[in-house]
């Protein structure tokens, strides 16, 4: 029945092959040349075995269930034209190799989805003090100077782990490095209420602000390093973005419901409350999400498969057949990310090769193997340094000392100044979000470089709010100390407006230097963003102490010293600005 079907079908009946299979096998094992084997299997052959192997595909991906139903319908008995051939990998034994995940099955979804939630819980946790520091200061009769102590011994943690975060974040797995940063600064948030009232006072109370701050520190170099091996290359300014806004509504958060609770509960209570919200996260972090990436396992696989076919090579090799080529290795870095089995064996409990382990080193064995000067002497890197100093200065005082301001400014009570505290944060969050969105369409689309979008979004995220602080600043300079706190100089519809516009601008930063990391390095960009946010940091953590001595040195002038609070912030603003601008690049300069 075979040939009459193939006639009706059209096609040509198979040719006879040269000698029969079983004598062919035994002339290859003899190691004699085999008969003319020129030749290719014919076309019924070959289009056989790619309608074996399209259907296995289509049932092992359980959504090609109509296919054959539908060629065999078509046309009475001739056959359904040929489907393209499927791309073989060239090596044997017919698996196709592993491709990195796109962004359109996008398999980091979960991960990065619950890093942006910790970041979330993060600014909650840090906004908190913002609200609560002014009843505590009533509380505890603290000055200005005090006030600026005790908002700055959470940043002398957080600045001490940044960059110890960065090579944390590398060497060992990021999942286990931000789920243990969000255990210990949850239990120090809640020890908070407890530290204060202490007979220890002021030093017990600072030593749990500085502890929940190093808990703190690992989150963003973890979040870098998880964003660098669970995203591709496409889609990693969006997820950037994603989690900065998601901590810019922590924020806003934060300055909603702090006041409520505090009228309802005390101002303890807001620790208590927002110190349990990373108990909750650590129960959902650690069952769903994965140690390592999909694309690490799919490599490590596909390791594994090459490894066995060319065992399989080599087992032939007396027996008269050709040697195989040599084993493939992936490039350094190819299918690792974010330190997740980084110098590792070639998966959970299997010893790496002695060939892949020289291949790939792991990345990172100390502080002091670092290249510190190659770091310090690349213009690219100091760019985005001094950028991310100046908009530390700028972020840290307006989430320190904004609601303080308008209860001194304006003499508004707390629920007040928490409410208009809140609107720059919202828009930020938006303008963060808009940021990645359109800096990933103008770079993949092909309508800027990637250079360009860098300094756009930097340009207008830095230079905007300089121009709304500076305007704020010179506004307010001039008014008298009476009168101003009675509405005179800027009024304080006026001023929200200007802080608001400041601060949602500064979002556009999400994109520019805050991406930039990415850019210019691999394996070592969570240590290059640990250094630039310690630097920040730093710089943060001295001006929101300085907030204090400067509004304590003015006395009864409270205008006259925010108008100089303002002016500094703009000024840092657009030295970051020049330098980005001078001197940033998108070019890859490290591994």
């Amino acid at each position: 029945m075979g040939p009459p079907s193939l006639a009706r079908a059209g096609m040509v009946a198979p040719a006879r092959l040269p000698m029969p299979p079983a004598a062919l096998c035994s002339a290859v094992r003899r190691g004699r040349p085999s008969a003319p084997a020129a030749a290719p299997p014919p076309p019924f052959f070959a289009y056989l075995t790619r309608r074996r192997r399209s259907s296995l595909l289509s049932a092992g991906g359980g959504g090609g269930g109509g296919g054959s139903s539908s060629s065999s319908s078509s046309s009475g008995s001739r056959l359904a034209a040929p489907p393209k051939p499927l791309p073989l990998d060239g090596g044997g034994g017919g698996d196709p190799a592993p491709a990195r995940p796109s962004t359109t099955t996008a398999p980091w979804i979960p991960a990065i989805g619950l890093s942006a939630l910790a970041a979330f819980v993060c600014s909650v946790d840090r906004a908190a003090l913002s609200v609560a520091i002014l009843p505590m200061a009533e509380a505890f009769s603290w000055p200005d100077r005090t006030k600026g102590l005790v908002a700055a011994s959470f940043y002398v943690g957080y600045t001490a782990l940044n960059l110890a975060g960065g090579v944390l974040a590398t060497q060992a797995r990021a999942k286990r490095v931000l789920g243990v940063g969000v255990v210990v600064w949850s239990a120090f948030t809640i020890a908070t209420p407890a530290a204060a009232a202490s007979p220890a006072g002021l030093p017990l109370l600072l030593a749990a602000r500085a502890m929940m701050g190093a808990g703190e520190g690992v989150t963003f170099p973890s979040v870098q390093a998880l964003v660098r091996g669970w995203v591709p290359a496409d889609g990693r300014s969006r997820a950037l973005t994603l989690t900065y806004a998601a901590a810019q509504l922590g924020t806003v958060v934060a300055l909603l419901t702090a006041p409520l609770i505090i009228s309802a509960h005390g101002w303890e209570a807001v620790f208590f409350v927002y110190g349990s919200l990373g108990f909750v996260w650590s129960a959902l972090w650690w069952p769903l999400v994965d140690d390592v990436p999909p694309a690490v396992v799919e490599a490590r696989e596909e390791r594994r498969r090459r490894q066995r076919r060319q065992r399989r090579r080599q087992q032939g090799r007396g027996q008269g057949l050709p040697p195989p080529p040599p084993l493939l290795l992936l490039p350094a870095g190819e299918g690792e990310g974010e330190g997740e089995g980084e110098g590792e064996g070639e998966g959970e409990g299997e010893p790496a090769s002695p060939s892949l382990k020289k291949r790939r080193p792991s990345p990172l064995a100390s502080l002091a193997a670092l290249p510190w000067r190659s770091f310090f002497s690349n213009r690219p890197f100091l760019a985005i340094l001094v950028s991310h100093a100046a908009f530390g200065v700028g972020h840290y005082i307006s989430l320190t000392w904004l609601p303080s301001f308008y209860s001194q400014r304006y003499d508004l009570d707390v629920a007040s100044a928490s409410l208009l505290s809140v609107f720059p944060w919202v828009l930020g969050v938006a303008v963060s979000s808009l940021s990645g969105a359109a800096a990933d369409a103008l770079a993949n689309r092909g309508l800027a470089s990637t250079g360009t979008v860098r300094r756009l979004m930097q340009g207008v995220g830095a230079l905007g709010p300089a121009l709304c602080l500076a305007w704020l600043a010179a506004a307010d300079a001039g008014a008298e100390g009476g009168a101003a706190a009675a509405g005179a100089g800027v009024p304080v519809g006026q001023a929200a407006a200007a802080l608001t516009l400041a601060i949602a601008l500064a979002g556009f930063q999400s994109a520019g230097f805050a991406s930039n990391h990415q850019d210019i390095a691999d394996k070592y960009a969570p240590v290059l963003f640990g250094v630039t946010n310690a630097t920040s940091s730093l710089l943060g953590t001295a001006s929101v102490y300085g907030v204090g001595a400067v509004l304590e040195g003015f006395g009864s002038r409270p205008e006259s010293g925010w108008a100089a609070v303002w002016a500094g912030v703009a000024a840092c603003y657009v030295v970051g600005a020049a330098f980005f601008l001078s001197w940033s690049s998108a070019e890859r300069q490290f591994e």
